[in-house]
């Protein structure tokens, strides 16, 4: 497993949470729903390498009476390239409004940590600064 980073920031409402560094929501291929909160936040973390290629799935009921069978709906979520930066100039770079409950809503003091080095399974180096 690759080494991460997982930001966490002191948010507009003065308290610490974690940074999900892609907020954005994934959901079942059927437009019904989407994988929970806690499955969600599997591509969080900044780093210089891909996210894994990830697929959920969930069961569903088609038909009725006797004709009903149970089949498969995939939630599909692509690799994508890795995130080295976090910055919160902004209060809500990392906030979905489709996804409200796993947004975190930034103080905006202007902190960038962005990931120089990592190597899978082992260290990172990060760098830390705050323009003035």
């Amino acid at each position: 497993m690759a080494s991460t980073c997982l930001a966490c920031s002191w948010t507009t409402s003065r308290s610490s949470a974690a940074v999900d560094a892609r907020p954005e929501p994934f959901g079942y291929e059927d437009g019904i729903g989407r994988p929970s909160n806690r499955r969600q936040p599997f591509d969080a973390t900044f780093g210089l390498q891909a996210t894994d290629d990830v697929t959920l799935h969930k069961e569903v009921l088609v038909g009725h009476g006797k004709n009903q069978t149970v089949e498969t709906v995939d939630a599909p979520a692509p690799s994508n390239a890795g995130i080295s930066t976090f910055n919160d100039d902004e209060e809500d770079a990392y906030c979905s409004t489709d996804n409200p409950l796993s947004s975190t809503l930034l103080a905006g003091h202007g902190v960038e940590i962005t990931v120089t080095d990592q190597n899978t399974g082992g260290t990172m180096t990060i760098e830390v600064s705050k323009p003035d």
